[in-house]
């Protein structure tokens, strides 16, 4: 997926970033669905909303869309360059990875909601795509998140900090 931003951010953009720079960007503001309402605080003059997070500047614009400002390299000059980018841009760049990868490897229905007799059929109906039901789905999550805490470079990877807000 970092891989596909990128190439997206190198092609729209003439800008060229790092793997981690597009990891970052993913993490802050990807998204894989359109968020068709944002609820807004009655009253609120603002025009935007800023956070920092992690000395990366992401601005909740008025439409509702996130935007990151990210800093990689110009392929025309070679010099340093910052561009803000769209949470629809992200989503733009993510999408045929994630089609593709379902469409390879199915949908994996786990949880409780896995045990819910004809779900897998009926999703199978709508979606005519291979549809696996997890053989213990009520563990999976915890056993997953077992395998993540047991290596530190995949847990260093999708650790959240700042705690919630």
């Amino acid at each position: 997926m970092d891989a596909a931003i990128v190439h997206y951010i190198r092609l729209r953009h003439g800008l060229l970033l790092g793997e981690s720079q597009a990891e970052d960007l993913k993490i802050k503001i990807g998204s894989a669905y359109e968020k068709s309402k944002i609820t807004r605080s009655a009253g609120s003059g603002q025009k935007s909303k800023i956070a920092e997070s992690d000395k990366e500047e992401v601005r909740m614009e008025e439409k509702g869309e996130r935007m990151a400002i990210v800093r990689g390299r110009d392929i025309e000059t070679g010099l340093p360059k910052s561009i803000k980018v769209s949470e629809i841009e992200v989503r733009e760049a993510l999408a045929p990875i994630l089609t593709s990868d379902i469409l390879e490897h199915g949908i994996l229905l786990t949880g409780g909601g896995a045990k819910l007799s004809g779900l897998d059929r009926l999703i199978l109906e709508r979606t005519h795509m291979p549809i696996i039901v997890s053989e213990d789905p009520l563990t999976s999550v915890v056993r997953g998140a077992g395998k993540v805490l047991e290596d530190l470079t995949l847990l260093s990877r999708i650790k959240v900090t700042g705690g919630l807000k």
